[in-house]
């Protein structure tokens, strides 16, 4: 169950395994440090951030992106 005020995120490997603008793979450690900066911003924001980040590379991302953010209010 969800509490009021949590986030959860649903996402393909392709995410993980994309390369960063720097050309390093994004890696867990990457998409936690991306979700850290934008916890607070609504669903559409934290997806948006986490696709773009998956997409920063070189253009050689070959692996399907998908990002699914659900967030329970918190009234």
């Amino acid at each position: 169950s969800l509490d009021r005020g949590d986030t959860l995120i649903f996402f393909t490997d392709g995410v993980t395994e994309a390369r960063d603008a720097d050309g390093r793979p994004v890696g867990t450690a990457g998409l936690l440090a991306a979700v850290e900066h934008v916890k607070h911003e609504g669903p559409q924001e934290i997806a948006d951030h986490l696709a773009d980040l998956a997409q920063a590379g070189d253009g050689g991302q070959r692996d399907d992106i998908a990002v699914l953010v659900l967030c329970r209010s918190g009234e």
